[in-house]
């Protein structure tokens, strides 16, 4: 249950979620990380403050209902990771020189190539070898991504929902800091020409299509920041050579070590990937975002994908919601060496199935050499291919022909929307997790009290 007013009104509360208070400065605080230029309007920002309870609450449903599994992950995973000391720990002399000596060197050199960035990423994988069909998919998934981020929509939401980088998903597409040198070259060209909070156009990889958001844009990170990460290099390192470690807390002993400069790394100085180092944009960390998913996936979605039935009613029910924006063309498009293979691959193309595209069924009807003819099927938008576009679209200045296939046609129909869930197959089990979800959240909100604090929401500028 949501209610605009508390009971009794507590000075910096900005609402209360099953009685637990949600003080002012951590609401603003993802508030600033949501909306960095402050606050538009009113209504916007209890809009915010709504959105803010239901992602609360979640997560308070799911810690609740998993906490002994969590625990113990959570505390192996600190274990594990954690570094071997503090950054307000003490160490020698000595070793404090290296430190700020191995500092000094990396963040000049990564300052001069053009800094750090912070992105997130929505990751649309994309095998080397795909099919022309799974690439045009994979191209066709972005860009419907992109449009929605045009339209308004949270990017950190679609990266949860859309991305194929699972390692990510859980703290919404949200990558650790990167310099130059430590990915592909593609990815780095289009990350380092962003400006903080622009997003980028869709652009392929050799591992897939991707879409990136730049949150935040640094020659470096403070020294304070990273200090933990060094110290913890140089003392690993002595580990490995046998060095009595109760000694190397003591003044004086240590030395230098000429063995670090050639093996430390940004990647050892940039190692901030504890358990609970990542914060997201609403203020909780990533073990609580994976917990969350977790949950999500285990007693909400339930292996939605498997669901074919009800994922087949969920399309049919929806179907304007698909529809595209634009007018396109479903169909074969014929190459041939000769019109006379031309108008027997056309004569089998029109008793071939549209419903279900099925080129197979064309190229086994069809005589005579696979060299001598080509088929491709599909969906095409304009610039999607150059035949379709001559003859479908009528784009006349475009060279459809091709000199191995100098005769061509088009076989199919025009679309407005998609005819089956398979052709949007991806987007509809996203939006039936969505509609999932959001069935989960209504029963939630019957059972559990949020009040928002209205007249103190009043007072955030």
């Amino acid at each position: 249950m949501c209610s605009a007013a508390l009971s009794a009104q507590e000075h910096n509360v900005v609402m209360t979620i099953d009685g637990e208070p949600i003080a002012r400065s951590i609401f603003i605080d993802a508030y600033k990380q949501n909306y960095p230029n402050g606050v538009s309007s009113k209504k916007e920002l209890y809009h915010f403050a709504e959105r803010y309870a239901e992602y609360y609450l979640k997560h308070k449903v799911a810690a609740q209902q998993q906490q002994g599994i969590t625990i113990d992950n959570r505390n192996k995973k600190t274990i594990s990771s954690a570094p071997i000391v503090k950054n307000n720990v003490a160490v020698s002399a000595d070793i404090e020189q290296q430190a700020r000596n191995i500092y000094n060197k990396i963040s000049s050199e990564v300052s001069s190539k053009g800094g750090l960035v912070k992105l997130q990423d929505i990751h649309i994988y994309l095998s080397q070898r795909a099919s022309k069909a799974d690439e045009k998919n994979a191209k066709d998934q972005i860009e419907a991504i992109y449009n929605k981020v045009k339209a308004g929509e949270d990017f950190g939401k679609l990266a949860q929902l859309y991305t194929q980088n699972t390692l990510y998903r859980a703290t919404k597409g949200e990558l650790p800091w990167l310099a130059k040198g430590q990915t592909l070259s593609e990815f780095e060209n289009v990350a380092f020409a962003l400006s903080p909070g622009e997003v980028s156009k869709p652009f392929m990889s050799v591992d897939g299509y991707h879409l990136l958001y730049l949150q935040k844009k640094v020659d470096f990170l403070p020294y304070n920041e990273v200090r933990a990460n060094i110290i913890d290099f140089i003392l690993k390192d002595k580990v490995r050579q046998g060095v009595d470690m109760q000694h190397v807390f003591a003044s004086g002993e240590m030395g230098n070590n000429p063995s670090l400069t050639a093996i430390s790394t940004t990647d050892d100085v940039l190692n901030t990937s504890s358990a609970d180092s990542n914060y997201g944009a609403w203020g909780a960390s990533s073990s609580s975002n994976e917990q969350l998913l977790a949950y999500l996936n285990s007693n909400v979605w339930n292996g939605a994908e498997a669901h074919s039935g009800a994922l087949e009613r969920y399309f049919e029910a929806n179907k304007k919601k698909y529809r595209f924006d634009e007018p396109r063309f479903k169909g074969y498009v014929l190459y041939a060496k000769s019109a006379e293979l031309l108008k027997e691959l056309e004569k089998k193309a029109k008793h071939a199935p549209l419903l279900n595209l099925n080129k197979a069924a064309i190229e086994n009807a069809v005589g005579g050499s696979k060299e001598s003819f080509k088929i491709d099927e599909g969906i095409f938008s304009l610039g999607d291919n150059a035949v379709v576009d001559k003859e479908f679209y009528k784009q006349h200045n475009t060279n459809s022909g091709a000199s191995e296939f100098p005769f061509t046609k088009i076989v199919g129909k025009k679309v407005k929307q998609p005819d089956l869930k398979s052709e949007v197959a991806w987007q509809v089990l996203a939006d039936y997790k969505e509609h999932l979800e959001q069935q989960w959240l209504a029963k939630l909100e019957k059972s559990h009290s949020i009040v928002i604090n209205k007249k103190e929401l009043s007072t955030i500028n």
